[in-house]
């Protein structure tokens, strides 16, 4: 069986992806709707993702996100019958951002992603398969979808204003 993983964005939530995507209407699909990291210790009382240099409080607290969803993808398949050469990435904003960290550090796990309104977020991925030109399939795997009223993102990378 295939399996969605649905990243949520900055300040957004499982549920609020969840209730957005609406993926588990789809039959014959294991949808997860993972949650970011979250703390109301930081001064970003919201949930995100560390994609690399964005976003708040994944990115300050320096969160192992891409371990997270490794660790999830393993339990989907010892434990949900879900087919590896099926996983499928979804990402919203910052979770879009975190997509793309996931396809540069786990890529070669994941079928095909579609970041939707987020950019990549690593200043140094030599080290990843996007790094390493011999493995270019990683850009044969993306869907990206803009967005340009993301505003939450705009104002957090100080972009004002940005044709697509």
């Amino acid at each position: 069986m295939p399996a969605i993983i649905a990243i949520h964005g900055y300040t957004g939530t499982a549920v609020s992806i969840a209730q957005n995507s609406e993926f588990w209407k789809l039959k014959n699909v294991t949808t997860v709707y993972p949650q970011g990291y979250y703390d109301q210790a930081t001064p970003f009382e919201n949930s995100s993702w560390n994609a690399g240099t964005c976003c708040a409080g994944a990115k300050i607290k320096g969160s192992d996100d891409v371990a997270y969803i490794n660790g999830i993808i393993d339990d989907l398949i010892e434990n949900h019958d879900v087919d590896k050469d099926r996983i499928y990435v979804h990402g919203w904003s910052n979770g879009a951002m975190m997509t793309y960290r996931l396809i540069c550090e786990i890529g070669d796990r994941i079928k095909a992603a579609v970041p939707y309104a987020g950019g990549l977020q690593i200043k140094n991925f030599e080290n990843t398969d996007y790094g390493d030109r011999s493995k270019s399939v990683v850009i044969d795997k993306v869907t990206y979808i803009p967005f340009k009223a993301d505003f939450t993102v705009q104002n957090w990378l100080g972009i004002q204003d940005q044709e697509f």
